[in-house]
């Protein structure tokens, strides 16, 4: 029994990993932490060297990131940075953010929706990010970076609020 929990443990995490899902994991909800957590998470952030929009992120794994001094971390994908950073974005301002869905920024001239309220306008990866919004998830690094971007200016947060943390660079030499 002892070898078949452990080994169904690790197929779990196996295709937890596969799926790039976590089971049970919730949503960052940064809102309800106090000021002293915060200031924790950032100092614990502060260990990796910072980074921003305008960088290169092919070959390279978010670890965390400060928005508006608000900290995020256990960040492990560029997906799931995305979706955190887009629900903070829809908590600052629920109503713009559902503009989006028709903002011209956000519709490629092929008229691909970045923002939609189906997930069935996706070719691959919708992701929720309130019960009637879903985001392209089938985007590269650098793709969400330029989303972020754009996202930032719509919103007119300044560039210089925003700071990524990487945990890893796959390209980077020992």
């Amino acid at each position: 029994m002892i070898s078949f929990d452990r080994i169904s443990q690790e197929i779990s995490s196996m295709i937890q990993q596969f799926l790039d899902v976590k089971l049970g994991e919730e949503i960052a909800q940064q809102e309800e932490k106090s000021n002293e957590e915060n200031v924790r998470i950032i100092k614990e952030l502060d260990k990796e060297i910072p980074h921003d929009l305008n960088e290169d992120f092919s070959y390279k794994r978010p670890y965390g990131f400060v928005l508006e001094g608000k900290a995020y971390k256990d960040i492990d994908t560029w997906r799931r940075l995305y979706t955190v950073f887009c629900k903070h974005l829809y908590n600052r301002d629920p109503k713009l953010f559902s503009s989006l869905i028709h903002h011209e920024n956000f519709i490629s001239r092929r008229g691909n929706k970045t923002f939609s309220n189906s997930p069935d306008d996706f070719a691959n990866v919708a992701i929720p990010i309130t019960k009637d919004i879903y985001a392209d998830g089938n985007l590269s690094a650098n793709s969400i970076r330029n989303n972020m971007k754009k996202l930032m200016e719509v919103f007119e947060i300044p560039i210089d609020q925003l700071v990524i943390y990487l945990r890893e660079d796959r390209n980077a030499e020992k």
